[in-house]
C-alpha cells in the first residue's frame, strides 16, 4: 500500500469517526435525553438516524419521523402541558409522546405533524412525577436542522372571569375532547357549558379568540350514548344550542363530541366532530367560582345581602334559605330533584329545592 493510499484510508477513517461522534447523543430510543419540568432544550437532527416505526396516528404522508431523536420528560405538576417546536425551529417537524419504559412497538399517547404551519405541538394532561418518552423527527427524509424543544404549561390563557363572576374560563392546548375534559377536572371544572347567546359570545371573543386569532375549541357538549342525543358533561340541563347550519350531521358515523369553530365564516358556531378531530387543538374549560357546598349560602340570613358563604354550614344558612324560599327568590333554586349528589337549577323555586337543601344541610355537605 502506498503512502498516498495510507493517507486516503486514514482520512476516510477520520471522516467516519467524526460522523459517529457528531450523531446526537439521544439518537436512540434507548438513550433519551432526560429533561424535567417546563424547559426549553436545544436539539439538532443532523446525522441522526431513523430508528422508530412509522405511526398511523399522523394523517397523510408516510407517518415516519425521519432522523428522529428522543427525550425522557418528567412532569413536576399535575395539569395541562404542551410539548412543541412552534417558534423554536424552521424545520418541518413531527412529534409523538409515548409511555416511558418501552421502545419496542410502543403505542403513542399522542402524535402531531402540523400545529403551527409546519411545526408541531401536543397538548395533554400531565401527571406529577410521571415520565413520558418524546420522539421528535423531520417530516422528510434527508431534511434536518436545529431547533428548540419547548415543554411548557398548557394553559394558553386564563383564568378569565365570566361577566357574572360565577365561573372562570381557561383556554388550554388539548388534542382531543376527552383530554380536554381530563384537564378540566384537574383544574376543578369541566369543558365549558354554554347556556345562553350572551355566554356564547363572551366565550367566543374573550376566551377562544382572546388574542384575535381564529381557533377551534372543545366545549362540554357530547352524545354520551353515541346516539345523536347531546348533553352537557357538567350535568347542566340547558337546551341552548348554536349549531353551524346543517350540523350536527354525524359525518362518517363518528361525530359525537362538539367544538366551537371560530374560523372562516362560522363565527363561533358549533360542529359535531370525532373524539380526536385533527384541526381542533384547544379546549375551553369552565371552573365554577360558586361555593362547592350549595348549603353554604349566607352568614346572616339576609337575602338582600346577596349571599356571602363563609365555609361553614350553620343556622345562618338555614335562615337565609328559608327567607329566599318563602319569597320565591332564585337564591333558593338549588336543585330540581332532591338528589344530594346533583345540583341542577331549573329556574323555579319548588319543594325539590327545599329537599335538596335539607339533605345537604343535614349532612354538612
Amino acid at each position: 500500500m502506498t503512502r498516498t493510499t495510507h493517507r486516503i484510508a486514514a482520512a476516510g477513517l477520520g471522516v467516519i469517526a467524526s460522523l459517529a461522534l457528531a450523531q446526537p447523543v439521544n439518537d436512540s430510543c434507548g438513550a433519551p435525553t432526560t429533561i424535567n419540568g417546563f424547559v426549553s432544550t436545544p436539539w439538532d437532527l443532523a446525522l441522526a438516524l431513523t430508528d422508530g416505526q412509522a405511526e398511523p396516528c399522523l394523517p397523510g404522508g408516510d407517518g415516519q419521523f425521519h432522523h428522529d431523536i428522543w427525550f425522557l420528560w418528567t412532569a413536576n405538576a399535575n395539569g395541562p402541558a404542551i410539548v412543541t417546536t412552534c417558534g423554536g425551529t424552521d424545520l418541518d417537524t413531527r412529534l409523538a409522546i409515548y409511555p416511558a419504559g418501552s421502545c419496542e412497538n410502543a403505542t403513542p399517547i399522542l402524535c402531531n405533524d402540523d400545529t403551527c404551519i409546519r411545526q408541531s405541538g401536543i397538548g395533554f394532561n400531565a401527571q406529577q412525577g410521571t415520565s413520558y418518552l418524546i420522539r421528535l423527527g423531520s417530516a422528510a427524509s434527508g431534511v434536518t436542522g436545529p431547533g428548540q424543544l419547548i415543554v411548557a404549561n398548557g394553559v394558553v390563557t386564563g383564568p378569565i372571569a365570566s361577566p357574572d363572576n360565577a365561573s372562570q374560563y381557561y383556554l388550554v392546548y388539548a388534542s382531543s375532547w376527552d383530554q380536554g375534559e381530563s384537564m378540566a377536572v384537574t383544574l376543578g371544572g369541566h369543558l365549558a357549558t354554554i347556556t345562553s347567546a350572551q355566554e356564547d359570545l363572551f366565550i367566543r371573543d374573550s376566551v377562544l379568540g382572546f388574542d384575535g386569532q381564529q381557533r377551534r375549541g372543545w366545549i362540554g357538549l357530547r352524545s354520551p350514548q353515541q346516539d345523536g342525543n347531546f348533553s352537557w358533561v357538567s350535568g347542566d340541563i340547558s337546551t341552548y344550542r348554536n349549531w353551524i347550519p346543517g350540523e350536527p350531521n354525524n359525518l362518517d358515523g363518528a361525530e359525537y363530541w362538539v367544538e366551537m369553530v371560530n374560523e372562516e365564516n362560522f363565527q363561533g358556531r358549533w360542529n359535531d366532530a370525532p373524539l380526536a378531530h385533527f384541526p381542533t387543538r384547544y379546549a375551553i374549560i369552565e371552573v365554577p367560582t360558586a361555593p362547592t357546598c350549595p348549603a353554604d349560602l349566607d352568614d346572616n340570613g339576609s337575602v338582600e345581602d346577596g349571599g356571602t358563604p363563609d365555609g361553614a354550614i350553620t343556622i345562618d344558612d338555614l335562615l337565609y334559605f328559608l327567607v329566599a324560599f318563602e319569597s320565591g327568590d332564585v337564591a333558593a333554586d338549588l336543585d330540581n330533584d332532591g338528589e344530594p349528589s346533583v345540583g341542577t337549577p331549573d329556574g323555579a323555586v319548588t319543594i325539590d329545592d327545599l329537599l335538596f337543601f335539607l339533605v345537604r344541610f343535614e349532612g354538612g355537605c
